[in-house]
């Protein structure tokens, strides 16, 4: 884990979220921790959202249980008669 001051992170952002890829970063104002930067490099956005917000996923769940359901092509196909 890596503690840096907001001058640092306002000074060389790029650096502090490469960084933050690796380990957490923990961003200090006046010596008090304010923030941590946690990299996602690699994660899609709905893990990201679901690692951050833990209700998101039953939102996720909710909403595809509302979704009509999906067919492979090879159903739709034989139901067509094609």
């Amino acid at each position: 884990m890596k503690i840096i001051g907001m001058r640092k992170l306002s000074e060389e952002p790029a650096s502090c979220i490469d960084e933050s890829q690796h380990d957490r970063v923990i961003i200090t104002r006046h010596g008090k921790a304010v923030a941590v930067l946690t990299g996602v490099e690699g994660l899609d956005l709905e893990e990201v959202l679901v690692a951050s917000d833990p209700d998101i996923a039953e939102r996720f769940e909710s909403a595809r249980a509302r979704r009509a359901p999906t067919r492979t092509s090879a159903e739709v196909r034989r139901r067509l008669g094609i």
